[in-house]
């Protein structure tokens, strides 16, 4: 029996899928191989996290009918959306529908439904409960039990295909998702989308009617706590040849009250290097968490670029923007200082950016908006 697997996140059964109907494997495959040979250009790159929802849904597709393939070439006639249940009641022997529910994370009237597909495949029954015999629960048939036996070694190669897979993307995937998924137990997608309503702030791309404040935003601060060095001139009054022209971007943090509040660049030192640099947000907008949104933004938007390094230089006296950097996911690193410490004479702190299985990095406790060089 399964008992003896450690089978967290096999590919055959990463996504359940409770609206979709069992066709049979020559429906999933042949629809699967017209959608594969389709997608000659991804849009959602081009999209970003906004289509994750739908994303995810078209690799659940794609693995599911990669698996459908695996399976026909082996001979079984087994569905790749039955494997979660299936490897359920072989690890547990019998289970009621409530019970697998919560187990698998989805609908009862999903596991029904999955249960009446493996019923009518005469892999699974309904039987009394041992311990209560007015409740029936469900079970594997000994055809679906001698099934198991058989599939046994396909799912551990499918367990070690997975395995292989994450590791040539750089990506602990069911750890990805787990951490996913606790996050919309903290707060579901519309409580966010509600409060990003709420709090009216845009980050939008460069464009030239918004260069003076990229200028004025930056010297508002920089004057506060420093002297206005000579980089920070050219840079703040030319950031098309300086920051746009080598490859480098800069975005804007927008409200509907208050207008252009808070700024921020990438700096292309040189190939798959890049500095995060000129971030600042003016003084009457601060407390609204415009810095921390800031941030994120950029750092995602750094790893499209795929960067071989993402590094930043402040000044001790930014003790809370260190803070909000280190939350995020930077470093302290001397190697940094070495290198590019010497580009500003009130540096006297570099950090590099961790970046944890290619995932954005958590959400602090708590943030400021006073921000760096």
């Amino acid at each position: 029996m399964l008992t003896s697997l450690e089978i967290q996140a096999p590919v055959c059964g990463l996504v359940v899928a409770p609206s979709s109907t069992a066709k049979g494997l020559r429906n999933t495959i042949s629809t699967y191989t017209v959608v594969r040979l389709m997608a000659t250009s991804d849009f959602f790159d081009e999209l970003g996290p906004v289509g994750m929802g739908s994303r995810t849904k078209r690799l659940g597709e794609r693995i599911f009918g990669e698996a459908a393939e695996s399976y026909a070439e082996l001979g079984y006639d087994f569905e790749a959306r039955w494997f979660p249940l299936t490897n359920l009641l072989a690890r547990q022997g019998s289970i009621a529908v409530s019970e697998a529910a919560r187990r698998l994370g989805v609908s009862q009237p999903a596991i029904s439904q999955f249960a009446a597909q493996l019923e009518d495949a005469g892999l699974v029954e309904f039987v009394a409960d041992e311990r209560d015999g007015r409740r029936r629960v469900l079970t594997l048939s000994p055809v679906g039990a001698e099934l198991v036996s058989e599939l046994e070694p396909v799912w551990a190669a499918f367990q070690e295909a997975a395995i292989e897979l994450c590791m040539e993307a750089g990506v602990d995937f069911p750890a990805a998702l787990r951490r996913i998924e606790t996050a919309l137990d903290r707060a579901s997608l519309g409580d966010r989308v509600r409060a990003e309503i709420s709090r009216g702030v845009r980050i939008v791309n460069y464009h030239r009617d918004l260069r003076e404040h990229f200028a004025t935003i930056n010297l508002e601060w920089l004057s506060q706590m420093f002297e206005v060095e000579e980089i920070d001139r050219q840079v703040l009054d030319d950031p098309e040849t300086h920051i746009l022209g080598p490859g480098g971007q800069i975005w804007f943090a927008t409200t509907a009250e208050l207008g252009v509040v808070g700024t921020c660049a990438l700096i292309k030192a040189k190939t798959g290097v890049y500095e995060l640099s000129k971030m600042g947000v003016r003084t009457r907008a601060r407390g609204q968490k415009i810095g921390e949104k800031l941030l994120r933004r950029v750092i995602f938007e750094a790893y499209r670029m795929q960067p071989q390094q993402l590094y930043l230089l402040t000044n001790k006296r930014c003790q809370a923007a260190i803070h909000l950097y280190e939350k995020h996911g930077f470093e302290h690193c001397s190697e940094i200082m070495d290198r590019f410490g010497g580009s500003y004479r009130r540096c006297d702190v570099a950090m590099v950016h961790r970046r944890t299985n290619g995932l954005a990095p958590k959400r602090p406790e708590s943030s400021s908006d006073q921000l760096k060089p």
